[in-house]
């Protein structure tokens, strides 16, 4: 189930297309409430669900991208 938070998330992101934690929960205090624990509670499950790809830039900070469906390559299964 998606609440109105991960909705305004993931619609931001889909926006931005590739951002980083700390620009994308500027933008979103902007409009809204958010925290950084409640942003990074979103990502988890967005990226579990599979529509964003959250990675490491370095030690405080996050790269956030918007995965486009169909985008990713299909591995082959050898038996």
């Amino acid at each position: 189930m998606v609440d109105s938070g991960a909705a305004l998330l993931s619609e931001k992101i889909r926006e931005m297309k590739v951002t980083t934690d700390v620009e994308l929960l500027n933008e979103l205090r902007k409009s809204s409430d958010f925290t950084m624990a409640k942003l990074n509670n979103i990502l988890l499950r967005l990226e579990i669900m599979g529509l964003v790809s959250v990675s490491w830039i370095d030690k405080d900070r996050r790269r956030i991208e918007y995965k486009e469906h169909g985008t990713e390559p299909r591995r082959s299964e050898s038996t």
